[in-house]
């Protein structure tokens, strides 16, 4: 089924037409390769950020005398910054770029969990996770959005379902496991503050995404910036970004036409014609779906816990008795209770 592209503001309808023929025309090359890479494994450590209150979260009750309600304050503040993240990452990707902003947000919840590593209070650690959920909403958000920029309509679609299952699937199943590493190297009362330390990684991978990531011709071309857009084209069809003197080819030839209707236009654009109805049935469908995976996976690690506990406390009260001992206390053999 062919659907027709939505022209961005800012660029022209022939400006359009003449970029995605030109990625259809390009395909897969292994410049997209390296790009789905840099980005999964950037969303995976999203996602192992996502996981880290739940996997801490039994430590911390026991360690800093935390109940439930502080746990559930630091998740909340978590995603409640990763909700703004959102918003604001792509109202700011749309001004700036989506290449600052992937990176910016790659640096933010870097920063964040580095407070959390070395957080001497619950203040601290509270602080340290808004900035992690202002970085990890908005690098989510980005992230897609840039590698979607880069691919022909055939491979679109792949390439955000492998983000989505390679980095938030497998980071969700993977980020347990790392945790259970980690606790296993590491012991004592702040072994949790590893687990922040080695999430502090993805600021490492900021210097890939700046050498080998340039800005979405999607995005240039919407500021106007053709012969930048030719140059990303031509590279892209090359196979390589490093390659930056590989001859220029001029896939668009159609200049943009500047967009001066602002952010209310923005919105009003995304809810009406014909991105209502994919922006109802899209966003309606995200709600559900984070929602839940969000519940299961910060939660069930303290509900299990604290269940758990709870357990053990009930069968310490118990009365144990010898499975041969009568009521009143004396002992009986197996034969002398099986002849009676």
């Amino acid at each position: 089924m062919h659907v027709e592209p939505v022209t961005q503001p800012g660029a022209s309808a022939g400006a359009t037409r003449q970029l995605e023929s030109a990625l259809e025309r390009i395909g897969v090359t292994p410049a997209h390769r390296t790009m789905v890479l840099l980005v999964l494994l950037g969303v995976m450590f999203d996602v192992f950020e996502q996981n880290a209150v739940g996997l801490i979260g039994p430590i911390l009750r026991e360690d800093w005398k935390l109940n439930a309600g502080d746990i559930g304050f630091l998740n909340t503040i978590t995603f409640f910054a990763a909700a703004i993240g959102r918003l604001g990452s792509g109202l700011l990707a749309d001004r700036f770029g989506r290449r600052l902003m992937l990176n910016a947000n790659l640096l933010m919840f870097t920063l964040g969990a580095t407070i959390c590593a070395l957080a001497p209070d619950y203040r601290v650690l509270a602080s340290g996770r808004f900035l992690v959920g202002l970085g990890l909403g908005g690098e989510i958000v980005t992230a897609v959005t840039l590698l979607s920029e880069f691919c022909s309509t055939r491979f679109r679609g792949t390439a955000v379902g492998l983000i989505n299952v390679g980095g938030g699937g497998l980071g969700n199943m993977l980020a347990p496991a790392l945790a259970i590493g980690v606790f296993a190297v590491f012991t004592g009362a702040d072994r949790w503050r590893w687990l922040f330390a080695v999430l502090v990684l993805p600021a490492v991978m900021v210097m890939f995404f700046r050498r080998y990531v340039p800005e979405t011709p999607r995005y240039l071309v919407s500021r106007g910036r053709i012969d930048e857009a030719n140059s990303v084209l031509s590279r892209l069809q090359a196979g390589s970004f490093a390659r930056k003197n590989t001859p220029a080819t001029a896939f668009i030839t159609s200049g943009a036409v500047p967009f001066e209707g602002g952010f209310l236009a923005t919105i009003r654009q995304v809810f009406s014609g014909k991105l209502l109805r994919r922006t109802l049935c899209v966003g309606t469908a995200s709600w559900m779906t984070f929602g839940a995976q969000l519940t299961v996976l910060t939660l069930m690690p303290s509900v299990s816990a604290g269940r758990s506990r709870r357990s053990r406390s009930m069968y310490r009260s118990m009365p144990h008795r010898s499975p041969f001992s009568s009521s009143t206390g004396t002992q009986r053999t197996p034969l002398a209770s099986i002849r009676r």
